[in-house]
This record gives C-alpha cells, structure tokens and sequence, in this order.
C-alpha cells in the first residue's frame, strides 16, 4: 500500500452563497490538520516527483470552487496525506466546512 496518497472530496453546497471568503480559513485548518505530517509529505512529495520524473501538484493543500448544473456550488478539495490518514482529515476538513459555513451563513428562521 501506497504511504501517502493525494485524496480528493467535494461538499456540495445548496443555493448561491459567495464562499470565497470561506477559503483562507479552510486553508489554515487544513495547515492545522497536516501539521503532524507536513513536513514528511513535502519531502516525500519531492523524492517522488524526483524518481518518477513528474511535476506533482504538490503537498500543499488545493481548493477550488465550481458550480453544479442545477446551481449548487462544489467545494473541490484536495490533500496531500498519509493513506491511513485520508478518511479521517476527510471528515475534520468537512466538519470545520460546515462549521465555516453556519457561521457565515446562519440558517434562517
């Protein structure tokens, strides 16, 4: 088994809501997430782009936004990690998400 692996997800958001401003704390938490492991990923990352000869998109973490076809915006969501660490970051990264999100947007009463 692979020791690390690039793990992607997406969290699907209902309705229009500008998310960008989201973004920059994501990323902090996630930072927060890798910090145990970050710097092994880095130079794992390197070693494999080195003997593979392949430019890798990195070991930092990578979001980006789209928008389904019925309107909802998709949250894109990609780690470099440990393989046995990829479910587990999956579910703190949706939960600080989610988190992000009810905090910006209050649901309606």
């Amino acid at each position: 088994m692979k020791r690390y692996v690039y793990h992607g997800f997406s969290i699907i958001v209902p309705g229009f809501k500008n998310l960008f401003p989201l973004l920059p704390e994501l990323t902090a938490k996630i930072e927060h997430h890798s910090e145990s492991f970050i710097d092994v990923a880095r130079r794992y990352n390197g070693v494999i782009e080195k003997h593979a000869g392949v430019d890798l998109p990195g070991s930092e973490p990578h979001i980006h936004i789209s928008s389904g076809a019925t309107g909802e915006q998709i949250v894109h969501v990609m780690i470099f990690c440990p393989t046995e660490l990829a479910t587990h970051l999956e579910q703190e990264i949706r939960s600080d998400f989610m988190t992000l999100h009810d905090l910006a947007f209050p649901p309606e009463k």
